[in-house]
C-alpha cells in the first residue's frame, strides 16, 4: 500500500513520520550554520572564562625552554617520539612577540579547537545534513570528557594536527577538489602531531577504493616527508611503540571503543577515569549500552545499503589510531586517557554519519538523537566545569612554585626538577630550574611574587616552602664540631607539649638538642608555618644548617619539638 492508495489518514501518518521542511533544504542548512555559529560563540566565551587563571604546565615548559634559535634541528627534534615542528615554532615565536603572557596561547588553542569542531560539522553535514550534524557538534564544543583538549593550550599539537587533517579530508571531496591544498594540510598535520599519520592512511584507502590512484600523490608525498623525518629522528631514541604490546592490542582496541562511547555519553572525565572495569554506576552502564546498541541497530538497519569510500576511510583512521595507541600503551597512554577521547569521538561520529548517508531520517530518530545529545551535553558540560575548577587550583600551585624558584635564583640547584621532588611539589612544573630561570631572564616571570604568595591559602604556601627548600638544598648536616668561641649560642624552648620555634639567618647555624632523648625532626617554613623536614637533631652532636642568600626578604622559621641549642656567629645575629 502506498501513500496515494491509502487515503488521507494514511498519508497524514506517513507525513508526520518524516522530517519536515525545516530539517531539509537550504532553510535547514542555513539554520544549522547559524546554530553552530551561536554555539561556537557561547563555547568560546565559556572556555575563556573557565580558563581565566590557567598558566603554563607540564610539557609546555619543555616546549618553551627547548630552544630559541628557530633552527631546523630544534624544530624537528621529536617530543616523546612525535614530530611537533609547528607547535615548537609557536612556543618559540609567541613569547618573543607577547612576552610570558598566556593569553595568546589560549587564543590559539581556542581557535584550533573550534576549527576541529567546525570541520567535523562540515564533514558530517555532507553525509547527513546540517541540522543532524549540529547536535553532536554542540556536544563536542563542551566536551568535558576531554577537558584538556577544550581548555588548555597543552592540546595545541593535538588540535592543530586534527584540524589540519580534517581540513584535508574536506578538501578532497565535493564539487571542487583541491588536491594541492589537501596535500599541504596533510603535511601540516604531520608536522603538528602524529594524528596526521592516521589521516594519511585513511586518505590512501579513500583513493584506492574510489579508483582514483592517480591522485595517490596527495597522501603519499606528505607521508614520504614524514618517513624521511622518522628515519632521521631515530638518533634520539624516543620510540614509544613496543612489539611486546602486540598481544594486548585487541583488548586495547575494544577498551578504547568503550571509553570513546563513555566519553560521548558524558561520563568520562576526571571523576570517571579508569579502564574497562571502571564503569561503576548503573546509569553510566546504561548509557554506554544504549549508545552501543544504537550504533549496532544503525548498522543492521542499513545493512545492504552501499557503503561509500568515506565510511571505510573513517573506519580505518579510528582503528589505526586505537591500534597505534595499543602498541604504545603506558601509564599516560590508556584507552581512557582524556586527550585521546576527543579524536576518537570525532571519528566514531563520522563513521556513523557516513553509514547513514542518504538515509531518510524519521522524527522518532531525530528525537532520540536530540535526547541523547542533550543528556551528553549536560554531563560533558558538568565535567568541563569540574575540570576547569581543578585546573585553576593546580595553576595557583604552579605559579607559586615557579615564583619561589625565581626567588631562589642563583642559590638554587640548576638541575633541580620540581616535579620529581615529591609531594607537595607540583608534578605540573616539568622544567629544571636552570632552563626555567634562563627563560625568565630572557622573557619575563611566570610565577607569583613574594607579595602575591603571602596572600595565598596555606597549602599553596606550604608547597612553595617545600620547593624552595629543596631547590636550595637545605639540609641539617649532622656530626658537626662544637661551635668556635666567637659563636653566639642560646637555648630555645617552649611550654610543655609545644615545639620550640626560632628564626634562621643567612649563613651557617649549628643546632643540637639540650636534653638526651630520641632524635627530633627539624621543620622549617618561610611563607607558611614550619612543615618542611630538613633533617633530625639529637643531643650528641651539632647539626649545621647553611642558608644561602636569595631574593626573598621573609626569614626562615625553624621548629623542633624539644628544647634546642642554637649557635651562630655574632655577625649573623
Amino acid at each position: 500500500m502506498n501513500g496515494e492508495s491509502a487515503g488521507p489518514v494514511a498519508r497524514a501518518l506517513l507525513s508526520v513520520s518524516r522530517i519536515g521542511p525545516i530539517w531539509s533544504g537550504r532553510r535547514g542548512e542555513r539554520a544549522a550554520v547559524r546554530g553552530l555559529v551561536v554555539a561556537m560563540a557561547l563555547a568560546a566565551a565559556t572556555i575563556l572564562w573557565l580558563g581565566r587563571d590557567l598558566t603554563f604546565w607540564s610539557d609546555e615548559f619543555a616546549w618553551l625552554t627547548f630552544g630559541d634559535d628557530f633552527a631546523a634541528e630544534t624544530l624537528l627534534t621529536p617530543h616523546n617520539g612525535h614530530l611537533i615542528a609547528v607547535p615548537r615554532l609557536v612556543y618559540e615565536l609567541l613569547p618573543r612577540v607577547f612576552g610570558p603572557d598566556y593569553l595568546p596561547f589560549r587564543l590559539l588553542a581556542l581557535a584550533s579547537f573550534l576549527s576541529c569542531v567546525g570541520l567535523f560539522f562540515l564533514l558530517a553535514r555532507r553525509e547527513v545534513g546540517g541540522l543532524i550534524a549540529l547536535a553532536p557538534s554542540v556536544v563536542l564544543l563542551f566536551f568535558g570528557s576531554s577537558a584538556v583538549i577544550v581548555l588548555s593550550p597543552l592540546s595545541i599539537p593535538i588540535t592543530l594536527s586534527i584540524a589540519f587533517g580534517l581540513g584535508a579530508l574536506l578538501a578532497l571531496d565535493g564539487q571542487h577538489r583541491h588536491d594541492l591544498l589537501a596535500a599541504t594540510l596533510l603535511a601540516l598535520s604531520l608536522l603538528s602531531d602524529s594524528f596526521g599519520v592516521m589521516v594519511v592512511f585513511g586518505v590512501v584507502l579513500y583513493f584506492l577504493i574510489g579508483d582514483t590512484r592517480r591522485r595517490l600523490w596527495v597522501p603519499l608525498a606528505p607521508l614520504a616527508m614524514y618517513g624521511g623525518w622518522w628515519i632521521w629522528a631515530q638518533r634520539f631514541d624516543q620510540g614509544i611503540a613496543s612489539a611486546s604490546n602486540l598481544s594486548e592490542v585487541p583488548a586495547f582496541v575494544v577498551e578504547s571503543a568503550v571509553a570513546t562511547l563513555t566519553a560521548m555519553t558524558g561520563f568520562a572525565g576526571p571523576t570517571f577515569d579508569g579502564r574497562f572495569g571502571s564503569l561503576a554506576s548503573g546509569l553510566e552502564v546504561a548509557f554506554v549500552i544504549a549508545a552501543a546498541a544504537a550504533l549496532l541497530f544503525l548498522g543492521l538497519r542499513l545493512r545492504g545499503r552501499p557503503a561509500g569510500p568515506w565510511l571505510w576511510s573513517y573506519l580505518l583512521i579510528v582503528l589505526v589510531f586505537w591500534v597505534a595507541l595499543g602498541f604504545s600503551e603506558g601509564p599516560t597512554r590508556e584507552p581512557t586517557t582524556p586527550r585521546y577521547l576527543f579524536f576518537g569521538s570525532i571519528m566514531v561520529l563520522l563513521v556513523a554519519a557516513a553509514r547513514t548517508r542518504g538515509a531518510q531520517a524519521t522524527r522518532a530518530a531525530v528525537l532520540v538523537l536530540l535526547a541523547f545529545c542533550s543528556a551528553s551535553l549536560v554531563l560533558n558540560a558538568t565535567q568541563l566545569v569540574r575540570a576547569a575548577d581543578s585546573s585553576r587550583i593546580a595553576a595557583v600551585e604552579v605559579r607559586a612554585q615557579l615564583g619561589v624558584l625565581e626567588l631562589a635564583g642563583s642559590a638554587a640547584n640548576p638541575a633541580f626538577l620540581t616535579r620529581n621532588a615529591g609531594p607537595p611539589a607540583s608534578r605540573d612544573v616539568a622544567v629544571a630550574t636552570g632552563p626555567y630561570l634562563d627563560f625568565v631572564e630572557a622573557t619575563g616571570s611566570l610565577g607569583f611574587s613574594a607579595a602575591d604568595l603571602s596572600g595565598r591559602q596555606q597549602s599553596v604556601r606550604v608547597g612553595a616552602d617545600f620547593v624552595l627548600a629543596r631547590a636550595e638544598g637545605l639540609l641539617a648536616v649532622p656530626d658537626q664540631p662544637s661551635p668556635p668561641a666567637a659563636t653566639k649560642c642560646e637555648r630555645k624552648s617552649a611550654l610543655p607539649g609545644a615545639a620550640a620555634s626560632f628564626g634562621l639567618a643567612e649563613g651557617t647555624t649549628l643546632l643540637r638538642l639540650t636534653e638526651p632523648g630520641p632524635p627530633q625532626p627539624l621543620l622549617i617554613g618561610r611563607f607558611a608555618p614550619p612543615t618542611v623536614p630538613i633533617g633530625a637533631l639529637d643531643a650528641e652532636s651539632f647539626s649545621a644548617v647553611a642558608l644561602p642568600p636569595d631574593g626573598a626578604s621573609e626569614p626562615w622559621t625553624a621548629q623542633v619539638a624539644a628544647p634546642v641549642q642554637v649557635c651562630r656567629s655574632a655577625a649573623a645575629g
